[in-house]
């Protein structure tokens, strides 16, 4: 059995640099939060980010009178890389050809990493894996299914309040579902273009719209004891204002002797004549202000008998 690798170096045979790249480009595609936010560059211990929190007031005055003095207020934020990666088995025939192996890494494995990503920011399960690493998980909540149009335009006006500008939206597919055959003001379909066409992005009210699956969270009905919470449908934003970085990139290494855990169980590779895969990178994500971010939710459904 290989030895446990506690250092940052992996272990076993490593792919070739152009499938960690593909891989990688793979999972910002499936990632709705990677699509829309900025990436920066990120060291291993992190990086620290200047903010204004306040601007200085000007004041008019008469002749002679004193000029008022102000001054800005500032703060700062700290973005740091977390681990996420999967393992994923495969019986030993797949290393017969390194184009299936390849074919097996850039079509399954960067699925795993962008919804993950994807659910940890939008809040849709479990908890950041950090303190400096935000989720969207308290943003303002603001109904689209009641009245979608209006939900939209309140979105909005939510977003310019917090002196943000919305440039984006992430939706879930039931999302897409509930607005394709939603209108505008003066009633022309809320979607400009086709969902189905080919490498499209939608857009909404001008801008664009990505369609996840890492963003629905399912309704909670409302109890005796308890209130009802909306489904989560999706999210607005000024994007511009949302930051993501990676360390050093994808890292794929391959064990063919590991005893790795499946369903909570030991599972020794070389018994079974399998090899592994292990995908990890260190990842952040950080907001200047999660006021310039709305919650789209949908209809808190009825307490049944």
């Amino acid at each position: 059995m290989a030895a446990k690798d506690t250092s940052r170096q992996t272990q076993g045979v490593l792919l070739p640099p152009e499938v960690s790249s593909e891989i990688w480009a793979k999972a910002i595609e499936e990632s709705a939060a990677m699509q829309l936010a900025t990436k920066i560059p990120l060291l291993g211990q992190g990086k620290e980010f200047q903010t204004i929190t306040g601007d200085p007031e000007a004041s008019w005055v008469s002749e002679t009178e004193k000029i008022a003095t102000g001054k800005h207020t500032f703060g700062k934020k700290s973005m740091k890389g977390y681990k996420l990666g999967v393992i994923e088995p495969f019986s030993l025939e797949f290393k017969r050809d390194k184009a299936a192996l390849y074919d097996a890494c850039v079509n399954r494995l960067p699925k795993a990493i962008g919804v993950k990503f994807d659910k940890t920011v939008f809040g849709v399960e479990g908890s950041a894996p950090g303190e400096s690493f935000d989720t969207l998980a308290g943003a303002t909540a603001v109904d689209i299914e009641t009245d979608p149009w209006l939900g939209l335009v309140t979105a909005d006006a939510a977003i310019s309040a917090a002196d943000g500008m919305l440039d984006g939206w992430a939706l879930a597919p039931a999302a897409k579902t509930s607005l394709l055959t939603a209108k505008d003001g003066m009633g022309r379909p809320l979607f400009v273009n086709s969902m189905v066409s080919d490498n499209s992005v939608p857009a909404l009210m001008g801008h664009a719209a990505h369609v996840k699956k890492g963003i629905y969270k399912a309704a909670v009905p409302a109890t005796s004891s308890a209130d009802g919470v909306p489904a989560q449908l999706g999210f607005a934003g000024e994007w511009a204002s949302a930051f993501y970085g990676i360390v050093e990139g994808v890292r794929i290494s391959i064990t063919e002797d590991a005893t790795i855990t499946i369903d909570g169980q030991p599972f020794n590779l070389w018994e079974h004549d399998m090899f592994a895969v292990k995908v990890m990178f260190e990842a952040g994500f950080i907001v200047k202000d999660i006021a310039r971010f709305a919650k789209l939710v949908g209809k808190t459904p009825k307490q049944t008998a």
